[in-house]
């Protein structure tokens, strides 16, 4: 004889790692450089090397504005040429980097939600205990009434 049946929650348990890791390999040439561009571009070296490169840019356009006809127009397109794919492939990089946060997430959420479940679960399975204990203490005349418990309010009765 069972009191209560337990129902398993579908979820079950993974490596986020491992799943990150093998979704990585099976990345395209794309996502790999990518990926790449972004290690190598989020570094301070690289954002140091970035203003060494700005400021010898703006000296060297301050000395050619004195020319006719001005070629400094020129190099401001030449530096928005650089930046921007640069700004797209760090933008994507970051998309695809951020994957493993995502599964993270999913990963915490699903395993709270089992939890969820297996103490609402345990509850079920204590009320049940619950119920039988007093239907026994009845049956042996030690209880006289039967009474029933009410969720939550055995806290506040307590008091």
């Amino acid at each position: 004889m069972s009191l209560y049946q337990h129902q398993p929650h579908p979820h079950r348990l993974r490596n986020v790692n491992h799943v990150h890791k093998a979704e990585q390999q099976q990345a395209g040439l794309n996502q790999r450089f990518a990926i790449a561009m972004t290690n190598v571009c989020q570094s301070m070296s690289t954002f140091w090397l970035i203003v060494i490169a700005m400021f010898v840019w703006m000296v060297a356009n301050a000395l050619i504005i004195r020319l006719d006809p001005p070629p400094w127009n020129y190099l401001l397109v030449i530096g928005s040429l650089v930046q921007l794919p640069l700004q797209l492939v760090i933008m994507i990089g970051q998309s695809v980097l951020s994957r493993h946060q995502e599964l993270q997430a999913d990963e915490a959420y699903q395993a709270t939600m089992k939890s969820f479940s297996d103490v609402e679960q345990i509850m079920a399975h204590l009320d049940k205990q619950d119920e039988k204990i007093l239907e026994i203490l009845e049956k042996i005349e030690v209880v006289p009434i039967r009474t029933t418990r009410k969720r939550g309010s055995d806290s506040a009765s307590s008091n």
